[in-house]
């Protein structure tokens, strides 16, 4: 891929595209690594059935806006996935989740990507408020949420993780107007 305007957002580190029914296959398989499932409250494989449904359902029907994240000399290496879901216009809200490939995982991208999707729900889709939910033991996660400005909310779901008891937190970004 080369540097085109097909970037719904970019800086000089990555740039989001936005995702399409030819990225099937690689969603697919980012989103079943063992890496992205264990931090995933869903840990159903997902299957091309199911993926190409989330998009007819979904992202075609503005439920939906779901990028693909783009590194490196051009933008060229496509390294994982973001999105913002759950999108309410009249509330002005949408819950963001992300998932990068594992042999990107802990470079700092996490961090470039929800900026660029904190400015883009500011500017493009003028959201006023981000929510997420996160694992209690994905830090790293935890650490790059709290240094975007995110703020943990006063209350947690209860997760069985395989056996073990783990809680759900959740997370807010309410957007300066």
């Amino acid at each position: 891929m080369t540097m085109n305007d097909n970037y719904a957002i970019k800086n000089n580190i990555v740039a989001l595209r936005p995702m399409t029914v030819d990225d099937t296959k690689k969603v697919i398989g980012w989103r079943n690594s063992p890496e992205v499932m264990k931090r995933f409250l869903d840990r159903n494989p997902v299957t091309e059935e199911i993926h190409l449904n989330w998009i007819k359902n979904f992202v075609q029907k503005g439920k939906v806006v779901q990028f693909i994240i783009c590194v490196g000399d051009e933008y060229a290496t496509e390294i994982g996935s973001t999105y913002l879901r759950n999108i309410d216009d009249i509330n002005k809200s949408a819950e963001f989740g992300i998932f990068i490939s594992g042999d990107h995982i802990g470079k700092g991208y996490g961090f470039q990507v929800l900026n660029l999707v904190l400015q883009y729900a500011t500017e493009i889709m003028k959201m006023r408020k981000i929510s997420l939910r996160v694992l209690e033991d994905n830090l790293p996660a935890i650490s790059t949420y709290k240094k975007c400005g995110f703020v943990q909310e006063d209350y947690y779901e209860e997760y069985n993780d395989e056996g073990i008891n783990k809680k759900v937190l959740f997370f807010s970004y309410v957007i300066k107007q």
